[in-house]
Parts: C-alpha cells; structure tokens; sequence
C-alpha cells in the first residue's frame, strides 16, 4: 500500500497519553510533523474522560494533575478560570473528568498553533491502526529505517513515519452479551431503563469504575437495590477531604526494592516511620506515584505476575483512592441499604427476557445464580495481548515483545 502522507512521529491513540507524547515532543521540537491516529472523531479519545459524565471526579487532587512539568499549576488555572475562582479555590478540590477532559483538549489545540506557527504539525487522522511493517531504506545517510503505518478510515489508508509510539490506553474492553440491560462500564447509560423499586442492579466490580457506575445510578435516579459484586467486596480507601502532608522516601527505596518481596518489605518500614512521625500512609502512597513503573519494570516477568495475583486488589485498593465526595455516597448508600457487597465472581450471563438477565455467580458457598434488571460490567479492560490484533501482529512481525 502506498503510503500518502509522512511524518516524523506517528501516535496511536489519542487518549490521554497520545495527546500527552504529542505536546510534550512539541515542546521539545515545535517543527516536528506528528500524526495522531484514533477511529474517534472527537479528541481526546478514551473512556477515561471522553465517557464521563459530571459526576465522575479525578481522584487526584487538581494542583498534582497539570500535563506541563514546568507550570505545574497550570490545569489548577484552567480549572479556576472556568469556575471564575481564585486558583488557591480549586487546588484541593478533585475535579470533574469531564472538565480535565476539556483541559486535555486544549492542550492539544495551543500544541498543534504552536506547531504550525514553526512549520511543523500535528494532524488528528480518524484511522483504526490494524497494522504496522517497517522498511529500510537506502537514503544519503545509509540505511533508513521507516514504518508504514496503515488502518481504515473506513478506506484503506497507509502513512509513513520514522518513528511509531503506541498509546493504546489502559485495555479493551469486551461484552459478554449483547442486550439493552447489560453495559460495559456506566459511560453510555444515559437513562435508566423501565424498573421498579423491588428490581436490583448489579455492579459486577467493586473499584473505581464500580463507584462510577454507581454514581452514575444514583445519579439517574435509579429506584430499586443496588449490588457490588467482586471477589474481595472491597470499596477503594478515600483520599481525605485536607491535603496529605509531602512524605520523601529513603534515599535508596528503589535500590532496595530489587524484588517484590523486598519492595513490600520496605513500603512496610516507610509506612511504619511515617507513622511515628504523624503522617499517614497516603502520603506514602503518593510518594512511590514517580517511581512506581520503574520499580516495576525492573523485576522478571514471573515477579510481577506472582505480585499482581497476590497483592494486585489490595495495592489497587489503596494506590486508587476515591475523592472523599464519592466516598460520602458510597457510606450514604449502603447506609440506606440501598448498595450491598457481595463477595463472588462472575461466571456467565444468559438472557431471561428483554428485561431480565441471569447470572451465575462463584461463591465460597458454592455456585449460584441470581437475577437483575441492570447490570453493569466494572471490572475494568481486558489486558491480554490476545485481545489486541495489532500488538499480535507487531510481535509476530518481531517489532515488539
């Protein structure tokens, strides 16, 4: 396929992190030529923010959520010029992800002025990347080493690029079935369907989506129970409504943090001198978020697997925290015993009728099934490569591992 436009760098996915990799490069070089593929039509793409409504909050407090290191209260002015507020107003509120949403979006834009202005550029092209092959070239300098880079748009499109960065985002997600009462997270239930106050939704995922989903209920105005169902039934900790104090980690965590064991081990002693001092361990927390990936990804991959099935829901638990407004409605709910947990894992879901579905359930007790008017899939993205035809074909094209 012949190749109709070439660029110095070619994104794929304009999410968050897409639209993050384009203005950080234009920062460092406002002549570069960048293309941002994503199939939507409106950027940024992601459910993350693109699919929220007004009452999905950021749970990272404003003044720790700028995407310009050197201006980092830079999304706190954005934030406060919308609301006419002083900017010391918002820096400890969680905003809205709607609104940083609209912050991201105007990053991009100032990105691609400042790029033209230079000569350079950064084009959105709504192009569903399905394949990537490099190419070697003869050039004046020696070899040269392109990419084609080619998707649908629907049509069939091809560009160049001397470099590719993946920003596929956090995961597919997946139905399990196809029926107008089963919704993968809460970001395309606009109105609730016909129900009764003896009906009950399920939530099947008690995390961050699992609390969106249910404000996103509560929100609708959705009449009947409410239940949360994951194999721990644990709620994510809350950020506190104050600002936890700045807590600086020994001067040689990550050398000592060589294996997972170590690292819990560690994360144990820094808590433990925190707490003597008065501080909490969210501000613990909070000091491993720059360090975190690297600690990670200098483990073998059997370590991260063993860390992830042994601890995975109970660091997600602490290291993904709600803003205290959702965590007030979660307490309120289940106070009005209007929301239950309930310890389990999904199984499979069948249709009932057009109103119904039923789903069975794995429980300690033994397995059963139970029927609900709504359900609403929170467990979040599917990781597995398998899942993504692109990363399948790239590592059988030895362009990735």
């Amino acid at each position: 396929m012949q190749a109709e436009f070439e660029f110095d760098v070619a994104i794929v996915g304009a999410g968050f992190a897409g639209i993050a990799c384009a203005v950080a490069l234009v920062r460092a070089n406002p002549e570069i030529k960048i293309a941002l593929l994503d199939p939507a039509a409106i950027l940024p793409a992601g459910i993350a923010f693109a699919g929220a409504g007004a009452e999905h909050l950021l749970n990272v407090r404003a003044d720790q959520m700028s995407m310009d290191s050197a201006r980092p209260m830079a999304f706190c002015d954005f934030f406060a010029k919308l609301l006419g507020l002083e900017r010391d107003a918002v820096c400890d509120q969680f905003a809205p992800r709607a609104l940083y949403c609209g912050y991201v979006r105007s990053q991009l834009i100032q990105a691609q002025a400042v790029a033209s202005a230079a000569g350079g550029g950064v084009t959105h092209i709504t192009l569903l990347v399905d394949e990537i092959c490099e190419q070697r070239q003869a050039g004046l300098l020696g070899q040269q080493q392109t990419y084609l880079v080619s998707g649908q748009q629907p049509k069939s499109f091809a560009l160049t690029a001397c470099h590719v960065i993946l920003a596929l985002g956090a995961g597919r997600y997946k139905t399990q079935i196809e029926h107008p009462r089963w919704h993968v997270g809460p970001w395309r239930l606009a109105q609730l369907p016909a129900h009764t106050t003896s009906d009950t939704a399920l939530i099947i995922g008690s995390g961050l989506t699992g609390v969106d989903s249910a404000q996103t209920l509560h929100r609708l105005g959705w009449q009947g129970g409410i239940e949360m169902l994951s194999p721990r039934a644990q709620l994510p900790a809350a950020n506190l409504l104050r600002a936890v104090e700045i807590w600086q980690l020994g001067a040689q965590f990550v050398e000592h943090s060589a294996t997972p064991r170590l690292f819990i081990k560690n994360l144990r002693v820094e808590i433990a001198r925190a707490k003597a001092r008065g501080v909490g361990w969210r501000s613990v927390l909070n000091a491993l978020r720059p360090i975190t990936t690297r600690i990670f990804a200098s483990w073998q991959p059997a370590q991260r697997a063993s860390i992830l099935r042994r601890a995975g829901s109970i660091w997600g638990t602490h290291r993904h925290r709600m803003p205290p407004e959702s965590s007030q409605l979660m307490a309120s709910l289940q106070a009005n015993r209007t929301l239950k947990r309930s310890s389990g894992q999904f199984l499979r879901v069948s249709a009932i009728s057009g109103a119904q579905l039923d789903i069975e359930i794995a429980a300690k007790a033994g397995n059963y099934a139970q029927k609900y008017a709504l359900i609403i899939d929170a467990r979040g993205p599917s990781y597995r490569v398998q899942d993504w035809p692109l990363l399948t074909a790239m590592i059988a094209a030895d362009l990735i591992q």
